[in-house]
């Protein structure tokens, strides 16, 4: 690692020190130290060359600016990730659809990877950046401007559906994801995706490919919002997200060749006509 990679190992040190208040100190004080020493050898170095010095003085300035970079640059950074982290845990705004993402469990079953810290993160890096892209491909649709993608910190970890459902209702989201990474030697990234919604307990799993899941999220997304609004009696609206959710239902099916997920949003308009009947005749 060279000296310009500091700065960034030390802020991904912070972001996943967030899973613990004993780690989180810990690398306050490595990330201290290491900024204390980096700084001192450069001082060193450069007031040698500078003042063509056999020894380096150390006075005032030198202390003062090394108390600022092997505290305060700590602390601050520290503090940043901490506000951070509770910004990405406030509730959803009234009117959005949240969709919350929880990190996803990395496991390896490749040898060279096992006990490579940078390795591992780096897997738990990708289901970032997957899902990132989705957010931006998913975007492109009108009715996306409703739904909000949001990231959870490190330390909200979900390992089942309880879990999950007391994290959906804490942030008044309409879905939530988590999951599990699995990497093996000579072949392709393994995902196992679980979501859960208001009336939605899905899991899927298989390869990684930032094409496939697509329309598998725009259809949880949209039915997920559709079975909150009808669970609170808005009929009208619930049926419109759901016929919105014909168009992936039916890009599913294509790629499975079956009718289900079709008859299925067929099956929830029609008792939601069924329901506006009735809430007219009464």
């Amino acid at each position: 690692m060279e000296i310009t990679d500091i700065p960034s190992q030390i802020a991904r040190a912070f972001k996943y020190s967030l899973r613990s208040k004993t780690s989180f100190l810990l690398s306050l004080l490595a990330a201290g130290l290491v900024l204390g020493v980096s700084f001192d050898l450069l001082y060193g170095f450069g007031y040698r060359r500078v003042f063509n010095t056999k020894d380096a003085h150390y006075g005032p300035t030198f202390w003062s600016s090394l108390l600022f970079v092997a505290l305060v640059l700590p602390v601050a950074s520290g503090l940043y990730s901490i506000l951070r982290a509770r910004a990405q845990t406030r509730p959803f705004q009234p009117g959005r659809y949240g969709i919350a993402i929880a990190p996803f469990e990395v496991f390896s079953l490749d040898p060279d990877t096992l006990g490579t810290s940078s390795k591992l993160q780096a897997l738990d890096t990708v289901m970032n950046q997957f899902f990132t892209a989705a957010n931006g491909i998913i975007n492109q649709e009108n009715w996306a401007q409703s739904f909000e993608f949001r990231f959870l910190p490190p330390n909200i970890r979900i390992h089942n559906t309880q879990e999950a459902v007391a994290q959906r209702t804490s942030l008044g989201a309409t879905l939530i994801i988590w999951g599990e990474v699995i990497q093996q030697s000579y072949s392709p990234l393994r995902i196992v995706f679980h979501l859960l919604g208001t009336e939605l307990d899905l899991t899927m799993q298989g390869p990684l490919d930032p094409f496939t899941p697509i329309p598998f999220l725009k259809f949880c997304a949209l039915s997920a919002a559709a079975f909150s609004h009808r669970a609170n009696g808005e009929h009208q609206r619930a049926r419109e997200l759901f016929l919105l959710a014909r168009s992936p239902a039916s890009e599913l099916d294509k790629q499975a060749n079956t009718n289900t997920n079709v008859a299925i949003i067929d099956g929830c308009v029609s008792k939601l006509d069924d329901a506006m009947k009735k809430d007219v005749a009464t």
